[in-house]
Parts: C-alpha cells; structure tokens; sequence
C-alpha cells in the first residue's frame, strides 16, 4: 500500500516540480510589452518651386503654354499650383506674327528664408528666350530687358523667401509645334 501511495506521490511531485518550473516560464512569455506610436502623416512642401504664375491661365487658354503635371500647395496662406520636375511644357506661337511674349507665367518660389542658387534644367525650342524677373513684367511695345535674360545651364542666386517671375518671349514661329520640352528646378541652400 504504501509503494502504490509512494508510486503516486512521485509521479504527483514530478508533476508539481515539473509545473512549478513551466507556468513561471509560459506566464513570462506571454508579457509581450506594447508601446504606440502615434504619428501623423503629411505631406512635406517643396521650398524651392516652380508654380504657375499670374498669367499662366491666360496663355493656356489662348493655346501657347500648356504644362502636364501640377500639384496644388499652400504656403503661409497663398496657394500655388506647383510644376512637379520634369513637367512636360508645351509651346505654340501665335500665327502671322513675328513674336509671342509669355509675361510672368511661371514663378520661381522660394521659401528657404536663406540664400539658395538655383538651376533650372530643361530643354525649350531654339526660338525660345526665358527671362526671370524680380518684379512682375508688363509689355510696353520694345524687346524684353536682356539683363533678365536666363540660360538653362546658368545657375542664378535667389534671396531669403522671394519670389521671380518668368517670361517666355518666342522669337518668330515654332517650326513644328506644339513643340514639347520640360522644366525641373535644382536648388542649393547656402
């Protein structure tokens, strides 16, 4: 009788020392320890930026200016409708003229609030002149000022938060046209 209890009370001992060592180890590795994060997610506004100008929508309805690809923005209030690089820019001349100025319509945005050199890269038609300007043009009759005048592989220097404004001016007729290029913006803080 007592084998059988002490038979009983082993396989009962084994069992208990058997759990007392698995529950701690199953209890602790069940803690899972969980921490949230909370974030939000926006986008993040470009601070250097080409943007349709003040007489974009007039050229675009008139047919000589299209560009392909804009996202719409708002900085400190104002609300651009900003050219994303390596937009497509389609050009057109008018026809029986000899010229097309485009005033003022594009801009080049900055929101740095420190001196950035930019480059603009792209390719426009052989007849095509872009002009940037610090102050908005208006077309009295004569050429446009060749001070103003931009080359594609000239970097230029823009101030703090600014704003300069660009002006095509087409120089007889696009041979065929539409002619398409693009348009991309590089910048460098200084």
């Amino acid at each position: 009788m007592f084998a059988k209890k002490n038979s009983k009370m082993k396989k009962l001992m084994t069992l208990a020392t058997l759990l007392a060592f698995i529950v701690p180890a199953l209890v602790t590795a069940s803690v899972v320890v969980d921490y949230q994060i909370n974030y939000k997610a926006s986008n993040v506004n470009p601070t250097v930026f080409l943007a349709e100008g003040p007489n974009y929508q007039t050229a675009n309805d008139q047919g000589l200016l299209s560009i392909n690809n804009t996202t719409t923005i708002k900085v400190s209030g104002t609300t651009y409708n900003v050219i994303e690089n390596n937009a497509q820019v389609k050009f057109n001349s008018t026809l029986y003229t000899s010229y097309t100025i485009l005033l003022n319509v594009l801009e080049l945005v900055s929101t740095t609030g420190s001196q950035t050199k930019v480059l603009i890269n792209g390719s426009l038609p052989s007849d095509v002149t872009l002009y940037i300007t610090t102050s908005q043009e208006s077309y009295t009759g004569t050429q446009l000022s060749s001070s103003a005048r931009y080359s594609l592989d000239t970097p230029i220097s823009l101030g703090g938060d600014s704003q300069e404004y660009i002006t095509f001016y087409i120089d007889g007729q696009i041979p065929s046209a539409p002619y398409t290029g693009s348009l991309s913006v590089q910048y460098l803080v200084q």
